[in-house]
């Protein structure tokens, strides 16, 4: 670098200024942090549905949920909301679903349909939390739909940290309030027709929801391939599966607590081509841990081969307080219950409350409850209904 004069000065304080107080600075960082918390806070999103129709959003993805920009508001459709929310991956965004009946009209077998959330069911996708105004008020109608109600995607988690009290599965999203109805898939002989109402995978936090009147393959009310810390809360009824799980099916799952499950006139047909099906009338589960089941009624349900009730092939650490009535199986028994695996019974005697059996699980309508004389065993309660 010959002929070439480098200066170097010296960064710091120019003369002629003020040095900066503590004070200045502590306020300069406080800002900074305020700042960078409105953006966090900012990037959180929330969706009001207000219209009931069922209409795209007209530009997915620019953060403002409406089906209609030319009529003063926004029209926010529960499709439209699916849709904003399923473009942003990144924030986390929360869908509120007052009361009424969402009739899904735009088909999934139309031509111009899509495996996308255009069309057929809602789908969400990503951290996005669906909040309706309870399983009975707020009704996804899919009968014109042809197709499920309500789908979950497996990257449906990262809303919300773990609860406190339960083992640590990652971040969750919260599906709450909402009901689905007349949902039906109609690749009822493969996998895509499973979950015949919801189809539910991620990490999630479910309560109050409901599912009546939906067909698919595995799970005509709800197929559950979730981790979930709660099931709480649902109603599963006349619902039918032309595979397994007429109300529920679930399979690998960790749940921690199952409370208040209401499961009636549930159907597992069997119709499926291969030779595995037609188990679990009500409830049909394997390869699952779950923790606590705790007042589940299961009644009235059918299954054509075992497990009218219930099919369970897994763990299960405890059963509390649960009435099976009145449900069949047409082949190798288990008229109410078929088991293998690890059970632990409580409450099958005890406080005379509504929905509580008075009698042992070798009632008549639960002959063959353990088939396969697994390791079920019974405890009995002591008096006043507080078990050992």
């Amino acid at each position: 670098m010959s002929g070439e004069l480098c200066e170097v000065r010296a960064i710091g304080r120019q003369p002629g200024t003020r040095r900066p107080t503590r004070a200045t600075v502590v306020a300069s960082l406080s800002l900074a942090m305020l700042l960078t918390g409105w953006v966090e806070i900012a990037s959180a999103k929330t969706f009001k549905v207000n219209n009931r129709r069922d209409k795209v959003d007209a530009v997915p993805g620019d953060g403002r949920c409406d089906a209609d920009p030319d009529k003063s508001g926004k029209q926010c459709t529960l499709r439209a909301a699916s849709q904003e929310a399923n473009s942003d991956k990144d924030s986390v965004d929360t869908i509120k679903v007052p009361k009424g009946r969402y009739k899904l009209t735009i088909s999934s077998d139309s031509p111009s349909c899509g495996d996308d959330d255009s069309c057929g069911d809602i789908d969400l996708d990503g951290k996005v939390s669906l909040i309706g105004a309870g399983p009975f008020k707020a009704v996804i109608d899919a009968r014109k739909a042809k197709d499920r109600g309500l789908e979950l995607h497996s990257n449906t988690f990262g809303c919300k940290p773990p609860p406190k009290h339960f083992p640590d599965y990652g971040e969750y999203c919260l599906l709450s309030g909402i009901g689905v109805k007349n949902g039906r898939t109609t690749e009822e002989s493969s996998s895509s027709g499973d979950g015949g109402g919801m189809l539910l995978n991620g990490t999630l936090l479910i309560t109050h929801v409901a599912a009546w009147r939906n067909k698919g393959r595995d799970g005509g009310g709800i197929n559950l391939s979730c981790t979930c810390y709660k099931f709480n809360h649902v109603t599963l009824n006349h619902n039918t599966a032309s595979a397994n799980g007429g109300g529920l099916y679930m399979l690998g799952n960790t749940i921690t607590h199952m409370i208040q499950l209401d499961v009636k006139g549930n159907r597992a047909l069997g119709a499926d081509d291969s030779d595995c099906c037609g188990d679990g009338g009500g409830i049909w589960f394997l390869g699952n841990t779950l923790y606590d089941i705790k007042h589940m009624y299961v009644k009235e349900n059918t299954a054509a081969d075992r497990g009218g009730g219930m099919f369970a092939n897994g763990d299960t650490d405890w059963f509390h307080w649960v009435k099976f009535n009145h449900n069949k199986a047409k082949g190798d028994g288990g008229g109410g219950m078929y088991l293998s695996g690890t059970y632990f019974f409580f409450g099958f005697d005890g406080r005379r409350e509504p929905g509580t059996t008075q009698r042992s699980p070798r009632r008549r309508d639960l002959r063959g409850w353990s088939d396969q004389h697994a390791d079920a065993r019974h405890h009995r309660p002591q008096r006043g209904g507080q078990g050992r």
